[in-house]
């Protein structure tokens, strides 16, 4: 039987980690062009980096959930989910009863449904 360590676990997190952000940062600024000159190169880089570091706190573990949850903070404000004003994101990030996949889905329809509304992002 294949036994893999933990920390082989996440050494390849870290490589995924490393090959991830570059490309979601060619993502944000393809779909998010003024949000991300803005911020800049580097900030934009950190912010990413921190972002991600945020998701995997709500136990987001796939590259589609962690990307959304960056997308989401350039869109909502860096602390979206902490957000009074958008009080549909931090709960359900927080509802321990779904999955961590089935939270992510749910707050990015909310995400969805609150900007076809027209509503104000708070970013």
């Amino acid at each position: 039987m294949l036994r893999i360590r933990p920390e082989q676990i996440r050494a390849l997190r870290r490589d995924a980690d490393e090959d991830l952000e570059p490309r979601l940062l060619d993502h944000l600024r393809r779909r998010h062009p003024e949000a991300t000159a803005l911020r800049g190169p580097e900030p934009l880089a950190a912010f990413v980096h921190h972002q991600l570091e945020r998701a995997a706190g709500y136990g987001l573990a796939s590259e589609r959930d962690r990307a959304r949850f960056v997308e989401l903070a350039l869109v909502f404000g860096d602390a979206f989910d902490a957000d009074e004003a958008l009080a549909w994101a931090g709960p359900t990030l927080r509802d321990s009863s779904l999955a961590p996949d089935d939270r992510m889905a749910l707050v990015w329809l909310d995400a969805q449904e609150h900007l076809a509304d027209g509503k104000d992002t708070g970013a």
